[in-house]
């Protein structure tokens, strides 16, 4: 039995897509070279300054620690709710942008926590952490 060998035409790569990203890459390249080209051709000398740092570096976060008992200290200093208040508010207003870290004592009663954070978002603060330790 004779086997038929029917030869398909050899199929060819459609060049049309690669074509496509050619010309797209031509035209943005051109683009690019025109707006270099005008931003050469103005006559303006501009201004220099030397890199300037801001004046005060950003402070760390502020860390509450808060007591089993509930004590409240700042830096080793104990405060009271008021003076806290008063401490996280000029912070505040000396750097918008001040954080605070608050490490509870995990004995500490969730009372104690949420005074401290209703402080912080009395005064305005809005960047706030609690801190937790991971279990091994």
């Amino acid at each position: 039995m004779p086997l038929s060998a029917h030869l398909e035409p050899d199929e060819s790569i459609n060049m049309t897509p690669m074509i496509d990203v050619v010309f797209n890459l031509l035209v943005f390249f051109l683009l690019s070279a025109t707006y270099i080209t005008e931003e050469r051709q103005l006559e303006l000398q501009v201004p220099s300054v030397p890199a300037s740092a801001p004046a005060v570096a950003a402070p760390s976060d502020l860390i509450i620690n808060i007591a089993a008992s509930g004590t409240i200290s700042i830096n080793n200093q104990e405060l009271s709710v008021e003076a806290m208040e008063q401490r996280l508010e000029s912070a505040r207003k000396n750097f918008p942008g001040q954080g605070v870290s608050i490490r509870g004592d995990k004995q500490a009663a969730y009372q104690f926590v949420a005074r401290v954070l209703s402080v912080c978002k009395r005064v305005g603060i809005r960047r706030i952490d609690v801190m937790v330790q991971e279990q091994k």
